[in-house]
């Protein structure tokens, strides 16, 4: 992650015109995002796609559905399993449950892959700039 993190940071100093810009204000700039916000959207929408089945039920069988009855939340919150061997950070079951289960049902229970990107970016937009600011 964090060689990615610097090829980014390099290649927007190349961009003409915004010399002298910090690097948040570089990619706000070029409308980009940094590499860790990229990294977790890519994570929640795997994670979509093997909820709904779409990359085959031995995968869907790794990330076993909560069992509740509760009002809040949505209909796919995930249940958080121990896990040993490789550090947290390389364990996606780790790394995106606790995000998955904090989207709205409006996000998750989308039937169709662009409106779940649609309103997924909106969402972590709206969070990513409360988090900043």
């Amino acid at each position: 992650m964090a060689n990615l993190d610097r090829v980014q940071r390099y290649a927007t100093r190349l961009v003409a015109g915004l010399d002298g810009i910090s690097y948040e204000g570089r990619l706000q700039a070029l409308e980009l995002y940094p590499v860790s916000y990229r990294r977790l959207r890519g994570d929640l929408i795997y994670l979509w796609k093997v909820l709904r089945g779409d990359l085959g039920p031995e995968l869907r069988a790794l990330f076993p559905l909560r069992a509740c009855n509760r009002t809040r939340g949505h209909r796919l919150t995930l249940r958080k399993l121990e896990s040993t061997g490789l550090p947290l950070v390389y364990r996606l079951s780790r790394r995106a449950t606790y995000l998955w289960n904090s989207l709205p049902s409006e996000v998750v229970e989308k039937q169709n892959e662009a409106r779940f990107k649609r309103r997924l970016d909106e969402h972590l937009v709206r969070r990513w700039q409360l988090a900043d600011h």
